[in-house]
């Protein structure tokens, strides 16, 4: 079971619901009485509906997410979701969300045995978002429905993914991620339907992580630091099964080069530097070992201080 196939009805919008409701209950509840009140009859009158089974589906993913705990009919939300004000939802779920669907062993992720293994309980998301990272964000051309699953067959070498069903993208899996994406603050939708590899959002929210740790990084340091954080993004442990499934080719090279900068990241410390939360330069006499390039033409950076 996984977001990509039996729960793509699974909504981040109806998951903060269920967290909601649960949190003024302020008890355990039925999983019955939780289907009635989020999914009600009256719906009907006013002509909308809810798909059948989808609280059920949205129950199973909260479980995997750690968002609740399920036990003889009941459900009720874990001990960190529980100390949460109804009003700090906006702000931290996104982040509770998104240690819920990365914070697991991957264990074996760069085989192809592991590949299939892991992307059980939602773990599949996780999979294609890293892949989805690797793309070019600057090329929108190459970010539409066909181009993304001809790149998804052309990009990954077979005899280093699953047989079988692994296949990942399609029109319904790509409208899932792209979702789940913008909620996670992995991409910006520009235009209907097309959303752009950003992890802007996502990385802003742990400026004060990285800012407690450090306020001056080294361009490298920094992007180590990002891939302990955010295991989608370079050199991060989801990430890495990208790098052993393809080859150095032309479309993602960035991959294959650690002294590079993917699009996706650098469009993320630009919008960041913009918005005043970073600031990074090229220090003339900075060593090599340092050095982060930007794109192709070797402009390169040294240095990352959170502001």
């Amino acid at each position: 079971m996984s977001f990509l196939t039996s729960h793509t009805q699974v909504h981040p919008g109806l998951l903060v619901s269920l967290v909601e409701l649960l949190l003024v209950a302020e008890k355990p509840l039925e999983d019955g009485r939780v289907e009635k009140l989020l999914a009600p009859n009256s719906l009907s009158a006013f002509n909308l509906t809810t798909p059948k089974g989808v609280v059920v589906l949205t129950l199973e993913a909260a479980e995997w997410l750690k968002l609740v705990k399920r036990s003889e009919g009941e459900v009720e939300l874990t001990n960190h979701v529980k100390s949460l004000h109804i009003g700090e939802l906006f702000e931290h779920l996104p982040t509770i969300i998104e240690e819920g669907l990365f914070k697991r062993e991957w264990k074996n992720i760069l085989t192809p045995e592991g590949l299939a293994v892991n992307r059980e309980r939602g773990g599949d998301l996780g999979i294609l978002l890293a892949w989805f990272m690797t793309q070019n964000s600057y090329d929108l051309k190459k970010l539409s429905d066909s181009v993304l699953a001809n790149s998804w067959v052309g990009q990954l070498l077979d005899e280093k993914v699953p047989g079988g069903d692994f296949e990942l993208v399609n029109e319904t899996k790509l409208r899932v991620l792209r979702k789940w994406a913008k909620y996670l603050g992995y991409g910006i939708e520009i235009s209907r339907g097309l959303v752009v590899p950003d992890p802007t959002k996502a990385i802003q929210r742990k400026l004060d992580d990285l800012k407690q740790k450090q306020i001056e990084y080294t361009a490298s340091e920094f992007v180590s630091e990002v891939s302990k954080l955010f295991p989608v993004l370079d050199g991060g442990k989801i990430r890495k099964w990208v790098k052993v499934a393809t080859e150095n080719n032309e479309q993602i090279h960035w991959e294959h080069n650690p002294k590079r900068i993917s699009p996706s990241l650098v469009l993320a410390l630009k919008r960041l530097q913009n918005a005043g939360k970073i600031e990074f330069q090229g220090l003339p006499d900075s060593p090599s070992q340092q050095r982060q390039f930007l794109d192709d033409e070797n402009t390169w950076i040294s240095q990352v201080r959170i502001l």
